[in-house]
């Protein structure tokens, strides 16, 4: 049985952290949190349909929740999908300034 995920739910967030902004000014990488059942070419198509940006490169990884205790009980917290896109020379999204809410997408001429 197959979950069928629309292109909004596939990308739930941008990581917010030094590393994924200095990755995404170096590199032209993105680091998102993505749906448990999205796959690469399913990331890619988000990105590219609501980003209007090429993809060069995805790559996936899982975080799995961090284990505490509180009181007796051990608790596990919850596991997450992240994705590293890589985008196509020329396309750049930055969803890490603060723009109104809005992400900055520019398409470079070179």
């Amino acid at each position: 049985m197959a979950l069928e995920l629309q292109l909004t739910d596939i990308i739930l967030g941008s990581v917010v952290s030094d590393k994924a902004h200095s990755r995404n000014q170096k590199f032209n990488e993105l680091e998102i949190i993505v749906h448990m059942q999205a796959n690469k070419p399913l990331i890619a198509r988000a990105i590219k349909e609501l980003f209007n940006a090429e993809v060069e490169a995805v790559r996936t990884f899982i975080r799995k929740g961090k284990s505490r205790t509180v009181g007796r009980a051990k608790i596990k917290g919850s596991d997450e999908k992240r994705a590293i896109v890589k985008l196509k020379e020329g396309y750049r999204i930055d969803l890490l300034t603060q723009n109104e809410g809005i992400p900055a997408i520019e398409k470079t001429t070179t």
